[in-house]
């Protein structure tokens, strides 16, 4: 939907989010911002059974403040180690983020850990779909026990973040 302006656009911001593997247990998550004042990129390397992030970085390829806004980046030091689990995203808000720290720098980097459980969930409903191809089933049946699956893992890991994930629907919506 186009909103009629009456005065010039002052805000046009991107964030990006983009996965891919490194390697046979890991995956690398990245995400980034552009706007008018900044360009700012967050890099996680995370061991994918445990979800825990072995590397993060940030890069900031402009910001309004110069190395004010780049000292932030030493707080990513205190992302290393976490586990994408629930609980996460207030984590690093309080470790990133704050007067000492940088908001977007926090948003991004729980921008990219978002990434991380459709990505183990691509990987997870490819290896059900080609179990269940092995075995003879109908494409529909290697989607639903895909979705179970993915379902499944949501539940150990970020339990209650969103209506499919939740404690109340459980599996039922999976049919």
């Amino acid at each position: 939907m186009r909103v009629e302006t009456v005065s010039p656009l002052m805000l046009d911001r991107t964030i990006r989010v983009r996965t891919w593997g490194s390697g046979q247990s890991r995956f690398v998550l990245e995400s980034r911002m552009r706007d008018h004042e900044h360009h700012m990129v967050v890099t996680l390397t995370v061991e994918k059974d445990s979800g825990v992030i072995e590397v993060a970085e940030a890069a900031f390829l402009r910001v309004p403040y110069g190395t004010l806004c780049q000292g932030a980046a030493e707080y990513m030091a205190a992302v290393a180690g976490l586990t994408i689990k629930s609980g996460f995203s207030k984590r690093v808000h309080r470790l990133v983020g704050g007067p000492e720290g940088c908001s977007h720098l926090a948003h991004l980097v729980v921008e990219a850990a978002r990434g991380f459980l459709p990505t183990v969930g691509k990987e997870l409903m490819a290896a059900v779909g080609d179990a269940c191809k092995k075995r003879g089933l109908p494409a529909e049946e290697a989607r639903r026990q895909g979705f179970e699956a993915v379902t499944e893992l949501a539940l150990k890991r970020i339990p209650n973040s969103c209506i499919a994930y939740s404690a109340k629907s459980g599996k039922d919506h999976l049919g």
